[in-house]
């Protein structure tokens, strides 16, 4: 299957590429790209881009230049315009313009060629977060991952949940908290999973993600959130003539991974992106053999003065063998777990963040299917409208989604099924000047709900009693101070979350899918687990402050400190032996303080990079740390005008001790413990080779307890770049 959609793609990037020789040339302006290495140049020394005016672009962001460019409005961010190199060639085609001109005039051919505008395509949206963490090199992290979760691991606040299994579900969780608190937008729509609300990371490829932002908590923008909001960008670009990236990992256990990455602008009002991700590894364990499959297209139409049209589908497939270990009382047989997903969306936008007034609609459907007869459906839509007027950018934006799901397969009456339906309107107000920058929204969502709970001695029928309940919150960010140098940051925010549909409705018997999620993993087997389909919402509350210094970009360090409260959290409770299920227990909260920082050393090759997550909500019967981090010492240096690039990194991280208890008379302790990694980087021209130790010493940290972490691992990748 996989040689057969590369050789179509490639056959079809070839005719394409034909037509475009026929057709006219036109340049596109675009965001600086992310996965663009072929024509390096220096960085230049300057202040961080403020986008839409002074909150900078945080988390994992790449510094690489972009291939195709055109003359860039005044008014467009320094990400925005051209390099040196391509303003030459412009100037060029200029000069070849002018004599065109001439023999027009000899021509009598008088009138000048309409001229399209030229639009910015694929622009960061305004940037809302004024607190969060700077602008950072994706190139520091993608390398030597395995998936979309183990490279976005370095960022403060998210705990990584995982069993160190190639293919099985990776989450971040949040102290207190659970995996279901911690929201991701992709494309502007929320990606948390139609019947459990959290995300499974392991299901996107280092690939799909080019940018990523992260807020301690709802900014304003989706629905609402309790926890930690995770924005991920897929920043492409789309240059004139067809344009390959080919990408392969490999590591221990047989483990192998592909890309390759088909981009091309093939007129002036159509550009799309073809992307076909493969893995596959015998893991460590026996039984645990995993193999990936993801599918990437996007589509996008310039209409010109009505805006940009945008048509996505993203399809993936994970399959690894389920080690079930002896727990004491019996064993379950070894299986598979399946997962398949689709995602289509459709996107609508008119302005660009410089503009006055923007618009912007989208629609998506996704379809899930997991083992356990787990079969889902989640669609939505949303329209958003922004307008400056003077220093303030007043928004509104309306959304709805309806989430649906069959819950396990019951011998006798109806199967466990659920489904619900969530309205919501955000007004926002977002100023910015030189010293003070605010954003302000509230919010407010009706979601159905129902009365039934569930039980081991309760009815399957919750289809009735159905009611709508309204939820009010809201956030608020402020920054004072210059944008280089010190400034104040202060945040705080109130969200809601609605209990996931496997929490309310879901009904297992022997395994229970998702118990990785929560900070209390379920036993690997039980007798049965029951929904509540009367638990209410769950509240999240946050209020901090702390400073921010900035050097030139990408240089920053920041700490916050703040407290933080969970309100009606979702416990799951052993109604009798192993058997299980749910109800809203006492509010959980406390004091936290993260720490972010990547400092030049006085000599340009050399920066210090680091991150440190400290809560008092951790290790409190959970299998959470109070405290973790990382701090890593970074070379980086070009030669021959950035022809050729060398980096090298020595990464320690500090992973904390926390007691679970497992049962009642057993307790299961993992003292604090250490790592070491490195890596070295060659990039000679549009070719670009990785070497990398991951865990040197073989520490066997448990972030999943009953799951090590991987033994000392050698990584080794390449990425190359044809047809540009």
């Amino acid at each position: 299957m996989l040689v057969l959609a590369v050789l179509l793609a490639l056959a079809a990037s070839a005719a394409l590429a034909d037509a475009v020789r026929q057709a006219p040339s036109v340049a596109f302006t675009t965001a600086q790209s992310p996965d663009d290495t072929t024509r390096p140049k220096k960085k230049p020394k300057k202040k961080p881009s403020t986008g839409s005016g002074g909150g900078t672009m945080q988390g994992i962001a790449p510094d690489r230049p972009d291939t195709v460019s055109a003359p860039a409005p005044a008014s467009l961010p320094d990400s925005l315009r051209p390099d040196s190199v391509t303003t030459d060639s412009l100037l060029a085609d200029s000069l070849a313009a002018d004599s065109l001109a001439v023999d027009s005039l000899a021509a009598d051919s008088l009138e000048e060629p309409e001229q399209k505008p030229i639009r910015p395509f694929n622009t960061y949206p305004p940037h809302a977060n004024v607190a969060g963490l700077p602008r950072t090199e994706v190139h520091y992290h993608w390398q030597g991952h395995d998936d979309a979760g183990d490279m976005l691991a370095p960022l403060p606040g998210l705990y990584p949940r995982h069993s160190s299994v190639y293919g099985a579900p990776f989450y971040f969780i949040t102290p207190g908290g659970s995996g279901r608190d911690v929201q991701v937008l992709y494309r502007g729509r929320r990606m948390n999973n139609p019947v459990h609300g959290g995300v499974n990371l392991s299901l996107m490829s280092t690939e799909q993600i080019k940018a990523a932002q992260l807020n301690l908590g709802w900014a304003g923008k989706g629905p609402f959130s309790t926890g930690p909001v995770l924005e991920l960008f897929p920043v492409w670009t789309f240059p004139e003539d067809p344009r390959t990236d080919i990408y392969y990992r490999q590591g221990m256990f047989d483990f192998g991974h592909a890309n390759i990455d088909l981009t091309h602008t093939l007129h002036e009002a159509y550009r799309y992106h073809i992307g076909v991700d493969v893995g596959e590894s015998k893991n460590r364990y026996q039984n645990t053999d995993a193999g990936t499959f993801l599918l990437r297209l996007g589509n996008e139409f310039n209409l010109d003065d009505k805006g940009m049209l945008g048509l996505y589908w993203m399809q993936s497939n994970v399959q690894v063998g389920r080690r079930v270990p002896d727990d004491g009382f019996f064993t379950t047989p070894p299986g598979q777990d399946t997962y398949r997903q689709h995602d289509i969306d459709i996107v609508w936008r008119k302005g660009a963040p410089t503009d006055t007034a923007t618009w912007e609609a989208g629609a998506w459907w996704v379809r899930q299917f997991r083992t356990y007869d787990q079969h889902s459906v989640h669609s939505g839509g949303r329209l958003a409208h922004d307008r400056l007027f003077g220093r303030h950018r007043v928004s509104l934006e309306a959304d709805a989604e309806y989430r649906a799901a069959k819950l396990g397969r019951e011998e006798e009456g109806p199967d466990a099924h659920g489904h619900r339906t969530v309205f919501g309107a955000t007004l926002g107000d977002r100023y910015r000047s030189s010293k003070l920058r605010w954003d302000l929204h509230t919010r407010i969502e009706a979601g159905t709900t129902t009365n039934d709970t569930l039980g081991p001695d309760s009815s399957l029928a919750i289809d009735t009693d159905t009611e709508l309940l309204p939820v009010l919150g809201g956030a608020g960010m402020l920054e004072l101070g210059d944008t280089t140098g010190f400034a104040l940051i202060g945040q705080t925010h109130l969200g809601w979350r609605w209990p996931g549909l496997d929490e309310a409705y879901g009904h297992w018997t022997l395994l229970h899918p998702e118990r990785d999620l929560d900070p209390n993993p379920l036993p690997d087997t039980l007798l049965s687990y029951w929904g509540n389909g009367a638990l209410d919402p769950v509240g999240g509350l946050f209020a901090g402050g702390g400073t921010v210094y900035r050097w030139n970009e990408p240089y920053e360090a920041r700490v916050t400190v703040g407290y933080r409260r969970y309100i009606n959290p979702v416990e799951t409770v052993e109604v009798r032996p192993l058997e299980f299920s749910t109800r809203n227990g006492d509010d959980r909260d406390g004091l936290e303080a993260t720490l972010y920082g990547w400092v030049p050393l006085g000599w340009e090759p050399l920066s210090l990079a680091g991150a440190f997550t400290w809560s008092e909500l951790g290790n409190e019967g959970q299998a959470v740390p109070k405290r973790w981090g990382w701090s890593e010492l970074r070379f980086e240096k070009e030669f021959y005008h950035g022809q050729l690039r060398l980096r090298a990194a020595v990464q320690g991280q500090y992973l904390g001790a926390y007691d679970y208890p497992v049962r009642a008379d057993s307790t299961f302790r993992q003292p604090a413990l250490g790592m070491l990694d490195y890596r070295l980087y060659i990039g000679i021209l549009n070719f670009e080779l990785m070497l990398g130790v991951r865990n040197q010493f073989s520490t066997q940290y448990h972030y999943l307890p009953g799951y090590p972490s991987y033994w000392r691992e050698e990584i080794w990748q390449v990425r190359w770049t044809l047809f540009n």
